[in-house]
């Protein structure tokens, strides 16, 4: 398994454009690499063709000599790139794949696994590979900012190995589910917390890993939620005239929407609009 991919692994320019893609709220992942690409002005790699290699797929030494030619270019320059063409036969046409270096003694992963029916030109074939290291790099810009706030709100919180919590929802969607204790056993790199909950009624025991950022939604979904009182739409109205017209015609304050009596109130509900005139004293 590769180890996950670190901001110092790409290029300073691209972990700007990230940034910036992400300040700027960019989400699906074809516009932020358009966004990515048009920032550092292009992929910052020139193409560079190795070689065209023409196999019979059907022979015995067919990935012997695709093998050859990968191994070639992985000790190639970044941006080098070789075109592998499989001949087709007569009930199929032939077709073409690429490998690329990466600059690290490997191939680069971003359209390794493409297939085309006619070979790919240079810059075709280099964006494929940087898109798909703008995607790597967005994910390493999220994760190390995800760390820098579990690490702020660590020491905002003062969050500590034993801590206890009661009554922690598992999920705001469904708050029903609530542990009755919840306990810090362990406090990981990255901002990760390891717990452990308990649920009244049972002696099972739940433990995973919680973010410091999900802990402090966890702490504030298990606060009591203020009662919302729906206004009727006489009230709405009523309420929206009194910002426009506040007095009567002789300057008085007018009367609050509780302070109105029964009559009135029923002559707002049945004509819930705004006159915005001046009010009488009636």
């Amino acid at each position: 398994m590769k180890k996950q991919k670190n901001v110092s692994d790409f290029p300073a320019l691209m972990v700007s454009a990230c940034e910036a893609a992400i300040a700027a709220k960019v989400f699906y992942e074809s516009e932020f690499q358009e966004f990515v690409f048009k920032y550092m002005g292009g992929t910052l790699c020139k193409p560079v063709l190795v070689d065209v290699v023409s196999f019979n797929p059907g022979v015995e030494n067919y990935r012997a000599g695709v093998k050859e030619v990968e191994e070639k270019i992985k000790q190639a320059p970044r941006g080098h790139y070789a075109i592998i063409e499989r001949l087709g036969d007569s009930s199929s046409q032939s077709s073409y794949s690429v490998v690329v270096s990466d600059g690290s003694g490997e191939l680069a992963t971003g359209g390794k696994y493409d297939v085309y029916d006619v070979a790919p030109c240079g810059e075709d074939v280099m964006k494929r590979m940087v898109s798909y290291e703008i995607y790597l790099c967005r994910k390493a810009v999220e994760n190390r900012n995800s760390e820098l706030l579990n690490q702020k709100l660590m020491a905002e919180h003062g969050f500590h190995i034993g801590q206890r919590f009661k009554n922690l929802p598992s999920d705001q969607a469904f708050p029903t589910h609530i542990f009755s204790t919840s306990t810090i056993m362990e406090v990981l790199q990255g901002g990760q917390l390891k717990m452990q909950h308990t649920k009244r009624g049972t002696s099972n025991v739940w433990e995973g890993i919680v973010p410091v950022q999900l802990l402090v939604k966890m702490i504030e979904w298990s606060k009591p939620k203020a009662e919302t009182v729906e206004l009727s739409p006489g009230q709405i109205a009523y309420e929206a005239e009194l910002k426009v017209s506040p007095t009567y015609a002789d300057g008085s304050p007018r009367k609050t929407w509780n302070q109105l009596d029964a009559i009135a109130k029923q002559s707002w509900e049945k004509n819930p609009t705004p006159r915005y005139q001046t009010a009488s004293l009636i």
